[in-house]
């Protein structure tokens, strides 16, 4: 049966699209209470696990457990009101109501354009959203991190930081979906070939535009140099990776919090690897070298080009299965809309919440792609000499990471491997490298 076919008479017998949402917040909200609930369990355990015993104190311990429970504890907290209120904006007419509010707004001006009234609307949405989550983000930066002794930032910054992002989410989201409203309109039944394609030329742009114009807004990008920089440039040359003074740089992330990390991105020419200054303050040199190799094994792998092409499935499928109910009119009215027609941007909010399950199913489809690469990549770590996990101990440490997690709550929720596995791994690795040696 096609998928045409199956819609069809789905709504022939009444398929209730509301229903269907309402089902699938509350089965993916139990469940996630559920893998919350079973890593509690394990913020109760009081002895050190025998792999880290001799490398770490036992009030180290029992601090890396109480910071992750309290994260934990704000996390099921804030998911617990984001739900009740998506399920309140969802019961009572919210979002019609916002909507209709829209079309009077630009009436008002004497004008009845629908990306204009789509624009209204997603100004108002961000406008709400920014606005609401500030008590959520000031407790986070300045009640819990502050007392675990992470926080660095400002109230200024934060302010300025909420600012900024907000901005920029009109200068480009605003285009982008005018853009978009216009071409499903004129596309008709193609529109997932067109948007598609849009997309992708978005994507590719933002390769170029987000480290060099937006990154910049937020943080200094400073190229690495002496001694250091030596180091990574000769690495750099063994492996082929392409480094310089526009390539690999060092962020002042200590002026927001003392978290450390280290990152590679970019596609074809435009690639970056980025170390946090508290890292580079944390770590010596040889073990930065450890951080780099792993980084560029991401590079030698092309893990950036294949997780995009993963995506790009994804993004086809949503793509597809939407044209088949933008024009659905059961699908607007069963969540307080009058019709399919002029709404665009509400067809793609519906059926955002419709396909939610599937996008729930292909992130955790994308982790166990993550962290196959993140073992890919130790291993080539290895294979250049790093032999040690000295490193990923003292990240692990410095970050008051948790050190044991329930299966079932990281294989949910997690993207890397947990630190146990990265170790487990590497050992074998370096194993079977000083045999073939």
């Amino acid at each position: 049966m096609k998928l045409e076919e199956f819609l069809s008479l789905s709504n022939e017998k009444g398929l209730n699209y509301f229903n269907f949402v309402l089902f699938s917040l509350s089965v993916e909200y139990f469940y996630s209470m559920y893998l919350n609930y079973r890593q509690f369990k394990k913020y109760r355990i009081t002895t050190i696990p025998d792999y880290v015993k001799d490398k770490i104190t036992h009030e180290e311990f029992i601090k890396s457990q109480k910071y992750s429970k309290a994260k934990l504890t704000y996390t099921t907290i804030t998911n617990t009101i984001g739900t009740l209120v998506s399920f309140l904006c969802l019961y009572y007419p919210v979002y019609p109501y916002f909507w209709d509010l829209s079309l009077r707004i630009i009436e008002h001006y004497g004008y009845s354009n629908e990306i204009l009234r789509s624009i209204v609307l997603f100004v108002f949405a961000i406008l709400i959203s920014s606005v609401t989550e500030i008590p959520e983000s000031y407790y986070f930066q300045f009640v819990l991190e502050e007392k675990f002794g992470f926080n660095r930032m400002t109230i200024g910054l934060f302010i300025k930081d909420k600012i900024i992002s907000t901005l920029l989410v009109f200068v480009f989201g605003i285009p982008i979906l005018s853009l978009i409203i216009y071409i499903i309109n004129w596309a008709g039944p193609q529109l997932w070939l067109y948007c598609w394609g849009v997309l992708v030329c978005i994507t590719l742009a933002s390769i170029t535009i987000i480290p060099n114009y937006i990154q910049p807004l937020f943080n200094k990008y400073t190229p690495v140099d002496g001694e250091l920089g030596e180091a990574i440039y000769k690495l750099s040359e063994r492996v082929g990776f392409p480094a310089s003074k526009e390539t690999i740089f060092v962020v002042d992330n200590s002026k927001r919090d003392g978290h450390m990390n280290a990152y590679f991105y970019g596609l074809f020419g435009k690639k970056r690897i980025v170390l946090y200054d508290t890292l580079v303050k944390e770590l010596k040199r040889e073990e930065i070298l450890a951080v780099m190799g792993h980084e560029f094994g991401h590079y030698k792998m092309s893990h950036s080009l294949k997780q995009m092409v993963v995506l790009q499935f994804y993004l086809v499928g949503f793509l597809y299965i939407f044209s088949l109910f933008i024009n659905d009119n059961s699908l607007y009215q069963q969540f307080g809309f009058e019709s399919s027609k002029n709404s665009v941007f509400i067809g793609l909010v519906l059926f955002s919440l419709i396909y939610s399950p599937v996008g729930r199913i292909f992130t955790l489809i994308l982790n166990i792609f993550s962290r196959r690469y993140e073992y890919q990549a130790d291993n080539y770590a290895v294979q250049l000499g790093f032999l040690d996990c000295e490193h990923l101990y003292k990240l692990h440490f410095k970050e008051n990471s948790c050190l044991i997690y329930d299966e079932y709550f990281s294989a949910y929720h997690h993207s890397h491997p947990t630190l146990i596995e990265r170790v487990k791994n590497i050992e074998k690795q370096v194993s079977l490298y000083k045999k073939k040696e």
